[in-house]
C-alpha cells in the first residue's frame, strides 16, 4: 500500500502543472498582435433610462363617494456611448468597449488619439493591450 504522503505529493505536483499550464495560456505571445494606433473618438447617444414611481391613496365616505390623492416622481437620463476609431495596418476600424466585469474602464478611456497599442481579435471582438492592460471590444463599423 502506498504512504498518504506520496498520493499528497502526487496531488500537490498535478494541481502545480496543471495551474502552469493554465497561467502560460493566460497570456498571449506578442506574436498574437498586431500594431493599431487610436485615430479618435467621440460620444454618442445611445438611448434614454427612465424610472418613475408613484402612490395613490384614496378613501370612500358613508355615502360611497371616493376621494383620493396621488403622488409620483419621474426622472431620465441619457445614455451615451463613446466610440473609438482606430487603424490597423490599412483597416480602419469603429469600435465600442465591452465590458466584461463591472466598473472595468476601458484601456482607451482618458487616452489622446495618436496612441500607440497592440491588438489582437478572439471570437467577434477586438481585444485592445496598453501597457499590461487589455480591454474586449465591439466592432461597430470597419473600412
Amino acid at each position: 500500500m502506498k504512504s498518504p504522503l506520496r498520493h499528497l505529493f502526487l496531488c500537490i505536483m498535478f494541481c502545480a502543472v496543471v495551474t502552469a499550464v493554465f497561467a502560460k495560456t493566460k497570456d498571449r505571445p506578442d506574436s498574437d498582435y498586431r500594431d493599431g494606433v487610436l485615430v479618435s473618438f467621440r460620444t454618442v447617444a445611445a438611448g434614454s433610462n427612465c424610472s418613475s414611481s408613484g402612490s395613490v391613496k384614496g378613501a370612500v365616505d358613508d355615502s360611497g363617494n371616493v376621494e383620493g390623492t396621488d403622488n409620483s416622481n419621474g426622472s431620465c437620463y441619457n445614455i451615451s456611448v463613446r466610440l473609438y476609431t482606430i487603424k490597423v495596418g490599412d483597416t480602419t476600424f469603429v469600435i465600442k468597449h465591452a465590458p466584461e466585469s463591472w466598473n472595468r474602464n476601458s484601456v482607451l478611456e482618458q487616452q489622446l488619439p495618436g496612441l500607440k497599442f497592440k491588438v489582437r481579435t478572439q471570437k467577434d471582438k477586438l481585444y485592445i493591450k496598453v501597457g499590461e492592460r487589455e480591454s474586449p471590444f465591439f466592432i461597430v463599423d470597419a473600412q
